[in-house]
């Protein structure tokens, strides 16, 4: 027996691709960061935040397509837009920190940008011959799109998850799986006088 779809909210057709996107870029932000931590000469919190923020995104949009378009059983629209909530919070962080702990060469100098301590470092090392460190100089550049895309992925699927839920509830929907039989029964009983 298929499980009823009744409480679901409707998304647009193809909005799926929404859903990919931020798996994708999360997935890809994840080794790009730690080439970032890796490389770098200094122990910068803001690489961190950025690393695990996309490491929990991964499992909250494994939860989201599962519960969206696999599994309509574990669906609840009220831990999905919260899930929406919190990480369009968590990434419009994550670009800023990304902002605050990108590096890039300058002449044979490179100049570290410190956000939430709020200061530069001067490191004088020849890099023009290393290609490890211009790889990471490169994907701090890539982690920033990448953030900043997300950034506006996350504000774009809450905004959609938000009419939703409105037009689902304006039509008298429910949030919860097996909760429209309940609401049957419950009229059909004539317990009340």
């Amino acid at each position: 027996m298929a499980a009823s779809r009744a409480h679901l909210i409707a998304l647009p057709p193809g909005f799926i691709t929404v859903h990919i996107l931020q798996a994708l870029f999360a997935f890809i932000i994840i080794p790009l960061d730690i080439l970032m931590i890796v490389e770098n000469m200094y122990v910068n919190f803001a690489q961190y935040i950025v690393l695990v923020t996309a490491i929990i995104t991964l499992i909250a949009m494994a939860y989201i397509i599962a519960a969206t378009y696999i599994t309509p059983k574990i669906y609840n629209y009220w831990a999905i837009l919260g899930l929406e909530l919190f990480f369009l919070g968590a990434w419009v962080d994550g670009c800023l920190f990304s902002f605050g702990s990108s590096f890039s060469p300058n002449g044979g100098c490179i100049y570290l940008w410190n956000g939430p301590d709020q200061w530069y470092m001067e490191h004088c090392e020849d890099h023009t011959s290393d290609p490890t460190y211009h790889a990471a100089s490169y994907s701090s550049k890539v982690v920033i799109g990448l953030a900043g895309s997300l950034m506006i992925l996350w504000l774009t699927s809450f905004i959609t998850v938000c009419v939703g839920i409105a037009r689902h509830r304006k039509a008298g929907g429910h949030c919860v799986y097996g909760s429209e039989e309940v609401v049957t029964r419950v009229k059909g009983s004539g317990s009340h006088a």
